[in-house]
């Protein structure tokens, strides 16, 4: 079906002696249309075939054969032999030196996948010179093998090694191996893609909405991110998104006002939206450990899959959302690595995933709001954080100051984005969070890291908190006994190494709570926002084992005006 063109695309041609002819269309009128491929390709450490503000008018009139490199003349070889005349190349698409054109076109890259009739995905190329096309192994070679029956008829067999695919999640080997899944913008560009042809290392694999199927017949289909992703890829659920935006009426600017308080119970957690919610946090695990050249690229190489899930989920905000901005807040480091992890250029708030480079992971909901079961007395009002519905004794104060504690943890007074350029899915230049909670100062510590023979074990950190000891088994406190305790929590990179973002042994943390056992670990920066409040960082995350726990630990707070950037 024919397409609306990109701006710019290649158009391609073969005469009669077989010679082929490239050059640069520019497409003036938007009402033209028609059938295009893209290619997904690895750049490598350097392109030497671009389109630049100098060269622009040469490639309009034509680009020597000799100039492409050898994956972009196998992408253009296929794309005649399939009887497709247009090509779009980001390299050769995208006026590389000019910023401008950069951001308007990286935008609408999305669509220029989701558009094309084809993506061709040089899968085990490592860079432009590699070519779509890999040098058989001999290993994976079809064999033929004649079987005879008992009755004397002769069959021939044909066989062949099972040949490896990419893993999910990424491993070292299927990174070496698909050097092209490892690439961060090429994840979206594989989800919104209708079709995608791998030219892996022993063999091509086709992707699309229905099937992913590899010449030797062995690739599960759990290998399929159009099928992981499918409200993303629009592959169904699609005829929900007016039904839902009718449910949720709100301003369009990029912030939460203060006439729009959320509390962390406030996002409905069935049908559709908990399946985006879901989707959103699946997406930004497997895409936060995809590489990119650019670190603020981040958010920008994932603009197109935030474009399609904000129907289902709201504003954006720097890579959270606004319908489920609390339970997004809850991502933490999936695991800590020596060296920097944080990027050198600002590209978002520490309250938000993209400012680290770590793989980060996310608390389901049932994690984040455990069922609580609560001993005599108090069983008959609540056995769940949700159930404020009280029994016969609606007045007793012990089983009242029970409930009182499980109110909801954080009200968020405003969220200020600052977009950076014309995509308000891209980059962002300066964020400010703004809530009320209940906030408690704590003991930083740092567990030193266990070295072995030939690696060594990053280093792991607690807090410790202070907290009034019961004096029975109600809920009176003595404030003349005050007991501690050391809780281990996922920090958000190495805090005694890190250049611009240490935090020493020596400084207070503070805890803030934003659900009944989840806190975010902040650390005091020298700003102030007013005279009573203070302007934090986050820099870690930490779930208490046990609900009881939380509630002692977070228990007689004052409630407090706290801004994050």
């Amino acid at each position: 079906m024919e397409r609306p063109f990109p701006k710019r695309i290649l158009a391609l041609d073969r005469n009669s002696g077989g010679d082929i002819s490239v050059k640069v269309l520019e497409v003036e009128n938007k009402a033209i249309s028609g059938i295009y491929a893209t290619l997904s390709h690895y750049w490598g450490p350097e392109m030497p075939c671009v389109l630049s503000t100098e060269n622009r008018t040469n490639r309009l009139c034509g680009i020597p054969w000799t100039e492409l490199p050898q994956t972009f003349q196998d992408a253009i070889r296929y794309c005649l032999a399939l009887g497709v005349f247009y090509l779009w190349i980001d390299a050769l698409c995208i006026i590389q030196d000019d910023p401008g054109d950069w951001q308007i076109q990286s935008a609408m890259m999305s669509s220029i996948y989701e558009n094309s009739y084809i993506t061709l995905a040089a899968t085990a190329s490592d860079c432009g010179s590699s070519g779509c096309f890999q040098k058989e192994s001999i290993v994976y070679k079809e064999r033929s093998l004649e079987v005879s029956r008992t009755g004397g008829q002769v069959y021939q067999v044909l066989i062949r090694q099972l040949t490896p695919h990419w893993a999910v999640p990424s491993t070292s080997e299927s990174k070496r191996d698909n050097p092209l899944l490892s690439r961060g913008w090429v994840f979206q560009e594989r989800i919104l893609s209708p079709r995608v042809l791998h030219f892996c290392k022993h063999e091509l694999v086709w992707e699309c909405g229905q099937e992913t199927l590899c010449e030797c017949g062995s690739i599960p289909k759990t290998r399929s991110l159009k099928l992981q992703f499918a409200l993303a890829a629009r592959l169904q659920g699609a005829e929900e998104v007016p039904k839902l935006e009718q449910r949720y009426e709100g301003s369009n600017s990029s912030q939460i006002s203060s006439s729009q308080r959320m509390d962390f119970h406030s996002v409905e957690e069935s049908g559709i939206l908990s399946d985006a919610i879901n989707q959103w946090h699946a997406i930004v695990e497997q895409y936060s450990i995809l590489k990119l050249t650019r670190d603020r690229d981040s958010l920008p190489a994932l603009s197109g899959l935030a474009e399609r899930m904000a129907p289902f989920l709201g504003e954006y905000l720097a890579g959270l959302w606004k319908r489920s901005f609390l339970s997004d807040l809850c991502w933490r480091v999936d695991k800590l690595a020596f060296g920097p992890q944080r990027p050198a250029e600002y590209r978002g708030p520490s309250w938000s995933w993209v400012s680290t480079k770590a793989k980060v992971a996310f608390w389901t909901q049932e994690e984040i709001t455990p069922r609580v079961t609560v001993a005599e007395p108090y069983r008959r009002y609540a056995t769940h954080p949700r159930d404020t519905r009280l029994g016969s004794s609606a007045h007793d104060s012990r089983a009242q100051a029970f409930l009182n504690h499980r109110a909801p943890a954080l009200d968020i007074i405003s969220c200020t984005v600052d977009i950076d350029g014309r995509n308000k899915y891209g980059e962002v230049s300066s964020t400010l969070l703004l809530v009320d909670g209940n906030l408690k100062a704590s003991k930083l510590w740092e567990v030193p890291a266990i070295s072995f023979p030939n690696s060594a074990l990053p280093p792991s950190f607690e807090v410790e908190v202070e907290f009034l000891s019961q004096t029975s088994p109600g809920l009176e406190m003595d404030p003349t006994r005050v007991d501690s305790w050391r809780l281990p929590f996922l920090a958000d990179y190495i805090l005694s190494n890190e250049r611009g973002h240490r935090v020493d042994g020596s400084e207070l943390v503070f805890l803030l709570s934003i659900s009944p056992t989840i806190c975010l670990v902040l650390s005091k920066t020298p700003l102030r926002l007013s005279r009573d409040t203070c302007i934090f960082r986050r820099i870690g995350i930490l779930k208490v084992p046990q609900y009881r726990y939380a509630v002692a630990v977070m228990r007689g707070l004052q409630r407090t005006r706290v801004a994050i950037i």
